[in-house]
């Protein structure tokens, strides 16, 4: 009898617990994202999406990530294109946060934020991680000779320790920024479950105890 009456009262708690998680998945999101500067420096290189030898900016992008609810404090922090066929300006646009690959945010963690030229092998590094063989930097200069320091390094650390990748995982994430340039940012936490993500588990958990009262009847 005492552990039908525990099941009996797992049914409203996991009720309870389905509720009270819903709301906050619902609201509380990085859901817009503001170009705020940038410190940039020109480099040349190839890649399929131009005719030949082209020219583009690499470095860091100064951006705010902000909760239109209000419920998650505005953030700023840095960020590094991840696409080098589409472009960004200085402005406001609506975002979603996703999951990030590991070697890019690995790469920003251990070398943003240093000297201009770090700044912008940091980005070159991101895209040859990126794009592979399509890329070719042809400026070469410190920035070329930083960006294979820092690629090497990567190969280096390979791979990743499962603390490592978790680190990076709660810490990173791509912004996308639909028909503008994704970036990757820092910004720490986890992403906050879909709501039918809540739903499916409060329902698994009112199936799991239900199932566990059918069999404790029977055996009644």
């Amino acid at each position: 009898m005492e552990k039908i009456k525990n099941l009996r009262l797992l049914l409203p708690t996991a009720f309870l617990c389905m509720m009270l998680l819903l709301p906050a998945s619902s609201k509380a999101a990085y859901t817009e994202l503001s170009v705020d500067s940038w410190r940039l420096r020109t480099v040349n290189y190839i890649f399929p999406g131009g005719s030949g030898e082209q020219s583009g900016l690499a470095g860091e992008i100064y951006v705010t990530l902000t909760d239109p609810t209000g419920e998650l404090d505005p953030l700023s922090t840095i960020a590094y294109c991840v696409e080098l066929d589409v472009t960004i300006t200085k402005g406001s646009y609506v975002t979603s946060l996703g999951p990030v690959g590991s070697d890019i945010a690995w790469l920003m963690d251990n070398y943003a934020g240093g000297s201009n030229d770090g700044v912008a092998a940091v980005q070159v590094s991101i895209w040859e991680t990126l794009y592979g063989d399509d890329f070719t930097l042809t400026s070469g200069g410190n920035i070329g000779l930083l960006s294979e320091q820092y690629l090497a390094a990567l190969a280096a650390a390979k791979p990743f320790t499962s603390e490592t990748y978790n680190y990076l995982m709660f810490n990173y994430k791509i912004a996308d920024n639909g028909s503008f340039q994704n970036l990757i940012v820092r910004a720490p936490g986890n992403p906050v479950p879909e709501p039918a993500t809540i739903l499916l588990l409060g329902a698994g958990l009112l199936g799991l105890a239900g199932v566990g009262r059918k069999k404790l009847q029977k055996r009644s």
